[in-house]
């Protein structure tokens, strides 16, 4: 027989395995399940799918200085997406290392593009100095948004996703790309072409 303390720890066990153990967010594992369910969901009912990859400039370099202030800006910035993406349609997950991943529902390009400026905006605004740089952390986004096609897989939407990040990565710091536009990040705010 159980006692209710033990079916109560029963019932946290599976939460606890979906989330990542530092930023609280769902880790990569979970999202992955999440994602393939999500994008079939989408291209059946052929609703806007959004996908989000954010990647934190200089993090290996920031973390190197000390380990405990890379966990804390992991710990700000994943809080940070939470708020911004908090619809329940909304799916916020820490896919590696410095690099989030934000699936969500029903919205559109327009919608993503606004959304990739706030998530730069926000993070620069949490004010994170890097003593070596002696500048505030800053995220690059790479984002894809529309209706999934069913003649494609959902590794092909994550594909040009990351291939967006990449890209902003190339033109420097806090700096997004997407499937509508390209907005630089100057003094530490993004800008809309």
């Amino acid at each position: 027989m159980q006692t209710d303390e033990e079916g109560r720890d029963n019932n946290v066990l599976p939460r606890i395995e979906m989330v990542d153990g530092l930023t609280r967010v769902f880790h990569r594992e979970f999202f992955n399940m999440q994602y393939e369910t999500q994008w079939q969901i989408a291209a059946r009912k052929q609703d806007d799918l959004a996908l989000f990859i954010i990647d934190v400039d200089e993090f290996n370099a920031f973390n190197a200085l000390d380990r405990r202030s890379g966990d804390y800006a992991l710990q700000k910035i994943a809080k940070a997406l939470s708020l911004l993406f908090r619809r329940a349609t909304d799916f916020v997950a820490r896919y590696e290392g410095d690099r989030f991943v934000v699936l969500a529902m029903e919205m559109s390009e327009a919608q993503a593009r606004i959304h990739a400026l706030r998530v730069c905006d926000r993070v620069q605004s949490l004010r994170i100095l890097n003593r070596q740089t002696q500048q505030y952390l800053s995220v690059c986004v790479g984002y894809v948004a529309g209706v999934p096609h069913a003649d494609q897989t959902p590794q092909h939407m994550l594909e040009i996703a990351a291939n967006n990040l990449k890209l902003a990565k190339s033109l420097g710091k806090g700096i997004m790309h997407g499937s509508e536009a390209i907005s630089l990040s100057e003094n530490g705010v993004c800008l809309a072409e």
